[in-house]
């Protein structure tokens, strides 16, 4: 299991690099999305679209590379003090991953990443459970 958790912090370090080079292009006029769907409600060009792309932006990163940071303190490098945090992040990006794909299905933009998106978190925060001794 502890294994599990290196490689779910080694992804999850590689998303929060996708998202920051992805919607880096976006916030510049490009054309990718990668992030949470509650923050790219409106699409009209606005001022308000770009702020919440730029929100989407900095939660997804900081998310997932907390989650990746800890993780790997955790498993990688043996510190269990970082289990705690490790842990709050796991949740709160669960509970975010949550409502952005409710957000994609009620906006009918739903799709196989939403999922993915879902139980890359889930499955991190059930295994430093299980891990916990």
């Amino acid at each position: 299991m502890k294994k599990f958790i290196s490689v779910v912090s080694v992804i999850s370090i590689i998303t929060a690099v996708i998202a920051l080079i992805l919607n880096i292009r976006v916030l510049f006029g490009g054309s990718f999305m990668f992030g949470f769907a509650m923050f790219s409600m409106i699409r009209g060009g606005t001022f308000m679209s770009y702020l919440g792309n730029l929100l989407g932006l900095l939660i997804t990163v900081a998310g997932f590379g907390a989650m990746g940071i800890f993780g790997a303190l955790l498993s990688i490098f043996k510190k269990e003090t970082a289990r705690r945090s490790a842990f709050i992040s796991g949740v709160v990006m669960t509970g975010m991953a949550l409502v952005s794909m409710l957000f994609s299905i009620f906006g009918g933009r739903f799709t196989i990443g939403d999922i993915i998106i879902l139980l890359l978190p889930a499955l991190f925060t059930f295994f430093i459970v299980q891990t916990t001794e």
